[in-house]
């Protein structure tokens, strides 16, 4: 049996968009330039510290980790990052051997990349002060890293062996061993220099984070209030197109972790249709011992169920509605 997948669908997608640039840095033989970018903005998205329930880094409120705490948090993310190297691997070696279902042959559409975006809470929120005072002054730690033998380290990797697609096991363990002695080296040197800044840095960081606030804030009240922006009928026939992907892949994720199975019904005008016609997607998941899925073992469902739906639909979009979203040229035929 197949091992439970440890990913969610938001941080498949996520690995997924990097693949091309891991394939890249592969026939390059400089996977080790990948790995450094790759995980950086993996932990910014996903922080470890969220899963094991300890306080992010840039959280200058927090009492420090105990050494213990430390030592749970490093043996998590080398897990983590040994889960990454294991995925890419696999994934590649899909790709190579035409398989079904790798990222090759799975193409991620515009509404999987906002699902994704949109279901990232680390993505939406505001940066912490000392995110900020890292980004203003990266040259300046790049420097310091440098002058410490952060450089001497990367080198090591890359000779070490993690260019290779099969790494050998004793190369796993060096390779695992000196990206942590970065990592600590990097922690480090950021802590001493947050702890160092003068008040003439502190503030441009405080500033830094209050303009961040206000765009975000700015970006959720522009969402609110018109969503994505105008959307042209091709565009909104694009997305009728791909949610089927979306709930599927959503129902899998409920089923996944939470063990629940249930049924979405969605509709509204479609834009290939004639005058913007009305029509209505229902995705299940779970079966019954029989192998019925909800539609198919609730005996009423069209009259209990979509009957109502359609009536609904008919009040939330008005026949001007629907012939604005038809498609005015080229309209193909249905697709169901």
């Amino acid at each position: 049996m197949a091992p439970k997948p440890w990913a969610t669908a938001a941080q498949r997608a996520f690995l997924e968009l990097q693949m091309p640039d891991y394939i890249r840095r592969q026939a390059q033989k400089k996977l080790h330039l990948f790995w450094g970018s790759m995980e950086e903005a993996w932990f910014a998205r996903y922080p470890e510290q969220e899963v094991l329930g300890l306080p992010l880094a840039c959280d200058t409120t927090a009492a420090p980790l105990t050494d213990v705490q430390r030592a749970v948090l490093g043996e998590a993310i080398e897990g983590r990052k040994a889960q990454l190297a294991s995925w890419y691997r696999r994934e590649r070696k899909k790709i190579r051997q035409g398989g079904g279902g790798g990222s090759k042959s799975k193409k991620i559409s515009p509404l999987m990349k906002a699902f994704a975006k949109k279901t990232s809470s680390a993505g939406r929120r505001a940066p912490q002060p000392k995110e900020v005072f890292q980004k203003l002054h990266k040259d300046e730690i790049r420097a310091e890293l440098s002058q410490r033998g952060h450089d001497a380290m990367n080198e090591a990797v890359r000779v070490q062996g993690r260019e290779t697609e099969e790494t050998l096991e004793e190369q796993e363990v060096a390779v695992k061993m000196s990206r942590s002695e970065r990592m600590r080296l990097r922690t480090q040197v950021v802590a001493e220099m947050w702890k160092n800044a003068s008040e003439e840095r502190l503030e441009e960081v405080r500033e830094r984070v209050s303009l961040e606030k206000r765009k975000l804030e700015e970006e959720r009240r522009k969402e609110r209030e018109s969503g994505d922006g105008e959307r042209t009928a091709t565009q909104y026939q694009e997305g009728i197109d791909a949610i089927d992907e979306l709930f599927e892949e959503a129902h899998s994720v409920s089923l996944r972790l939470a063990g629940w199975v249930g049924f979405t019904v969605v509709g509204g005008p479609t834009p290939r249709l004639p005058g913007g016609e009305q029509t209505v997607k229902v995705i299940c998941s779970g079966e019954t011992i029989a192998g019925n899925n909800f539609t198919q073992a609730c005996a009423d469902f069209e009259q209990a169920i979509l009957k109502p739906f359609k009536l609904f639909l008919d009040r939330v979009y008005t026949p001007t509605v629907c012939l604005e979203r038809e498609i005015k040229q080229g309209i193909d035929e249905p697709s169901v």
